[in-house]
């Protein structure tokens, strides 16, 4: 036999390997990993800042949207209108983009806190600075406040917003 390991031990450690790549990560319960998965859009409510007129509902009491968040530190968001149709003229185009917004990136929780970096969005406003937001997780619901920003559906304007979501199964 040469120098090394033995045919079983190669085997074993070859095995382990296998499992350990194709297992699920394994983490402590914390606020990130509480995040991890995919949720539904329940509600949506925006205060544009300066304006004195109390939240309201962008899209109204139905918005569509998900979330997903991943455990690499992935993300992606897409909400909607809820009755949008299709496109037949360049208005109906622009009154797509309007009642919509999506993007994705990179991001990281401090705390009760996610900021993300945006990479892809429909609005490249999104872009223009890192997407912090607020959360708290009870049970199988989401509750998001975002921190003052550029709003992409009220161009020009900053805006908070609440979100709430419900953890999809």
């Amino acid at each position: 036999m040469t120098s090394g390991l033995s045919m079983h031990a190669t085997a074993t450690v070859a095995s382990t390997i296998v499992c350990l790549m194709l297992s699920e990560p394994v983490f402590a319960e914390d606020n990130a990993t509480k995040l991890f998965g995919s949720w539904k859009l329940i509600s949506w409510t925006t205060q544009i800042v300066g304006e004195n007129t109390p939240p309201f509902e962008p899209w109204g009491p139905n918005p569509k949207g998900r979330l997903i968040l991943m455990p690499n530190g992935r993300m992606m968001a897409l909400l909607s209108a809820p009755d949008r149709k299709p496109a037949k003229t360049d208005a109906d185009r622009a009154a797509l983009l309007q009642s919509m917004t999506a993007y994705m990136g990179t991001y990281i929780v401090e705390g009760d806190k996610w900021t993300t970096t945006v990479d892809q969005s429909h609005n490249e406003i999104l872009k223009a600075e890192p997407q912090v937001r607020y959360f708290k997780v009870d049970g199988d619901k989401l509750y998001i406040r975002t921190s003052e920003q550029l709003s992409s559906v009220f161009p020009g304007k900053r805006a908070t917003s609440t979100l709430e979501w419900v953890r999809e199964k």
